[in-house]
């Protein structure tokens, strides 16, 4: 239940290791899911209509929880530094707010002690517990 909530969920905090990990597991899963439709599409014959068409249903299809699961871990970073979730839109400016918001959610250190979203980040609190994260 843990990992459920750590990857769906938008409550809560999560700190910088448990952020980067997110991400590479998210990069991991999109390259795996690719490989995986770039055959499965490949054995309906190279460069047909049927091979484009199963590559790029399956591609959007395999992206939506990746996307969400990318947005959620951004929130939560972003909850762990004090600010609001709302801070993603600055990634929409061109160039300067994806470097942004990459320094920031990946070097920055998060809030100590407690903040407006939570009160310690989500690793801290499983380890407390005694509970394992993963």
């Amino acid at each position: 239940m843990h990992v459920i909530k750590l990857l769906l969920s938008l409550d809560g905090r999560i700190d910088r290791l448990t952020y980067v990990a997110i991400m590479l597991g998210t990069i991991l899963y999109a390259l795996i899911a690719l490989v995986l439709l770039y055959h499965y599409a490949d054995s309906f014959g190279r460069d047909t209509p049927e091979s484009g068409t199963v590559f790029f249903v399956g591609n959007q299809i395999a992206s939506i929880p990746a996307f969400w699961i990318l947005y959620a871990a951004q929130v939560k970073r972003l909850h762990d530094l004090d600010k609001s979730g709302w801070w993603m839109l600055v990634g929409a400016i061109p160039a300067i707010g994806v470097i942004w918001h990459f320094f920031e959610c990946t070097f920055r250190p998060g809030t100590p002690g407690p903040n407006r979203f939570d009160t310690e980040s989500w690793e801290k609190q499983t380890v407390a517990r005694g509970d394992r994260p993963w």
